[in-house]
């Protein structure tokens, strides 16, 4: 009896690690004027100019620990991406001057964090194509 459990146990099909992750995808519109005024691009909050005028932000929660991507897409010119907590500390940013119509970036964040998403237009047309892509294990 108790070899037939150790046999059925040894061949019982584990959930591979690919089963266990779980992925939240978001997508957003981001419309905003062109500011100029931009130094360094280091601290969004002060560098974007005026929430929901020339910059805005996309609020998200991560569920566990897990991993983010998030994209800048279908835009023309010069925008930039950030991701910081609550208070405001920079988490990551994709800054890649006139390097073409995306910005992205992926960051490792823990549990229950709640992040803001930054799409900054310093010099770009009037909108651009938010998503992210949260990769986490069940």
């Amino acid at each position: 009896m108790l070899a037939a459990l150790l046999v059925g146990l040894i061949t019982m099909p584990r959930a591979s690690a690919e089963q266990r992750k779980k992925t939240v995808t978001e997508e957003w519109q981001a419309t905003a004027a062109p500011y100029p005024g931009a130094d360094d691009h280091s601290d969004p909050a002060t560098e974007c100019g005026l929430e929901n005028l020339t910059f805005t932000i996309h609020t998200f929660t991560t569920p566990a620990k897990g991993t983010l991507e998030a994209r800048l897409s279908d835009f023309q010119g010069e925008w930039d991406l950030y991701v910081t907590d609550t208070e405001g500390r920079l988490l990551a940013s994709s800054v890649n001057f006139m390097a073409g119509p995306q910005e992205q970036l992926t960051v490792p964040l823990p549990a229950k964090l709640d992040i803001e998403i930054y799409a900054c237009n310093f010099l770009g047309g009037p909108t651009a194509q938010g998503a992210l892509t949260y990769t986490y294990k069940q």
